[in-house]
């Protein structure tokens, strides 16, 4: 054979092949894969807040649509006490976030401590933040996104020496909102209280206290599924335990509290995160020994949870080594939970080396504290707060704050590519 007919040959070849992809392609369905890397290949960062004093984020994705908005503290002025509760959204999945961070909600005579956002499945977005008075009264006010900046409404209210911290909201169908928050009047011993609004935001009711004790009940997360809430928070001040309960009427009722932590031997556990798919619902939170000697637990439950047997743990601390954390601020290790298909996405702040806290990611598919751990930020910046969230079974975004530029920063993943799927 000559060598120009070889060459014929092979472009022949070559055509057909290339003729046949093209026919297969176009007659393919092309299938999301179940879930993305593990851990995430996570794309560029990008900086979210445009002013130089921003912190606590609360990233939140849409069911239905994608949407994405980032919520944070946003410092106003040179005065510490001008904080107002801002947001930056996308509308294409996180890939860009276009024109600039916007209010919440803006109140020159009040401080913003602390937001939380949350979307429904018609794709609105709901906030809750804490407000302090000059006089150190403390509010804790919602609002609906057709609402910001100009209107919120007040759900609960304390004056000096009373404390509220730590709000949370989810969002269950289009209507439904779920809130806890820690709330004391006398400053001193805390309780954890829900509410719940089954029209949207516009009317709230059983606003009252989840269990009464005469402990220090801090720091609650709540998750909402298949019309169960369910509750964890950390209560006592040494020794601290993490307590769960679900209520399967709104809130009217709740189960006796357990103490899930035993579970893992945690002597001093503090800043649970919770989430629930189905029937399973999952808890990590942070065991803190002393500043420099912390790591992060993980519970699994199965269904049944109100049995304290069946909370399931293994591997821990997952996050295996111990980190620490600065004690001025945050003064704990805390922890954002998430799943995508099978795999269980975990991401903390704190210290491995140095002084600055770096965030730090591992996952079930890697076999918790067996896989790499995915150390995201660099320890030449101070990275806290880091907050998740999933979209479609796709997408995870995962903001943090950088403490040392006092910005806020996101990522998202890039899926795992899938060649399309034939269907006959």
């Amino acid at each position: 054979m000559t060598k120009n007919n070889a060459r014929l040959i092979l472009l022949i070849s070559c055509f057909c092949l290339l003729n046949l992809f093209f026919y297969t392609l176009a007659g393919a369905e092309t299938d999301e894969p179940l879930e993305p890397n593990s851990p995430p290949a996570w794309e560029n960062v990008l900086t979210i807040s445009s002013d130089s004093g921003a912190r606590l984020p609360s990233v939140a994705a849409a069911p239905n649509s994608k949407e994405v908005i980032v919520a944070y503290i946003s410092q106003r002025s040179a005065l510490k006490e001008n904080t107002d509760p801002y947001y930056h959204d996308s509308s294409n999945n996180g890939a860009t976030f276009t024109g600039s961070p916007a209010p919440i909600n803006t109140n020159a005579s009040t401080e913003a401590i602390d937001v939380a956002v949350t979307f429904d499945n018609s794709s609105v977005a709901h906030a809750l933040w804490i407000e302090a008075t000059n006089s150190d009264n403390r509010e804790l006010r919602y609002a609906k996104e057709s609402s910001w900046p100009t209107s919120s409404s007040l759900r609960a209210s304390v004056t000096n020496p009373g404390v509220i911290f730590t709000p949370r909201i989810v969002a269950s169908g289009s209507n439904t909102l779920d809130i806890v928050w820690a709330q004391s009047s006398s400053g001193i011993i805390t309780d954890i209280y829900h509410a719940r609004s089954t029209n949207g935001g516009s009317s709230w009711s059983i606003s009252k206290v989840i269990l009464d004790t005469a402990d220090l009940s801090q720091s609650p997360d709540l998750a909402v599924a298949s019309s169960i809430i369910h509750v964890v928070w950390s209560e006592g001040l040494i020794n601290a335990k993490i307590n769960y309960v679900q209520s399967t009427n709104g809130g009217s009722s709740w189960s006796a509290p357990i103490q899930i932590s035993n579970r893992s031997s945690a002597t001093n556990a503090l800043e649970p995160s919770i989430i629930a798919i189905g029937s399973v619902v999952q808890v990590a939170y942070t065991n803190r020994v002393s500043a420099d000697n912390q790591a992060v637990h993980y519970l699994r439950c199965n269904g049944n949870c109100t049995n304290i047997n069946n909370w399931i743990s293994s591997n821990n601390p997952v996050s295996g080594i111990k980190v620490g954390a600065n004690v001025g601020d945050p003064f704990d290790v805390a922890s954002t939970i998430a799943q995508v298909g099978s795999c269980t996405h975990l991401y903390f702040h704190g210290v491995q080396t140095g002084a600055n806290e770096q965030v730090i990611g591992l996952d079930s598919c890697g076999r918790w504290s067996f896989s790499a751990r995915d150390v995201v930020t660099s320890s030449s910046i101070r990275a806290l707060n880091p907050d998740l969230a999933t979209q479609n079974n796709w997408w995870v975004y995962l903001v943090y704050e950088d403490k040392t530029n006092a910005q806020i920063k996101f990522l998202r993943n890039l899926p795992a590519i899938y060649l399309p799927l034939i269907r006959k």
